[in-house]
């Protein structure tokens, strides 16, 4: 109900609703989701695999990404050395492998 509500807003100012509005190039489905009950990713990328078709159903006009921070947990498993955040419960590559997510983003924080 909140993603059909946000996606069919209507701007108090511009008149357009937030799914026709040209001023938006993406949606961001969720920001830097983490699961710690369920280290494969595979509780979020369920999760993705059922919201993003539900988004796309709604607003077929804009783009849409995740808005992971990176973390590829059990799809790349010898590479967990180099991967500190492997336990978020978090795929990066299953999670932009769904069809209807059109980019990858990632958040670095370089200072951190």
């Amino acid at each position: 109900m909140y993603v059909q509500s946000v996606l069919t807003r209507i701007n108090t100012i511009t008149k357009i609703t937030y799914k026709d509005e040209p001023t938006i190039m993406a949606w961001e489905l969720i920001n830097e989701p983490r699961c710690q009950v369920d280290y494969s990713g595979k509780t979020i990328n369920a999760w993705v695999e059922e919201m993003a078709p539900y988004v796309k159903s709604i607003d077929k006009k804009h783009l849409l990404e995740v808005g992971l921070e990176g973390f590829y947990g059990d799809s790349i498993s010898d590479r967990k050395q180099y991967n500190p955040g492997f336990q978020v419960g978090s795929d990066f590559v299953s999670n932009n492998l769904v069809k209807e997510i059109d980019f990858a983003t990632i958040h670095a924080y370089p200072d951190s």
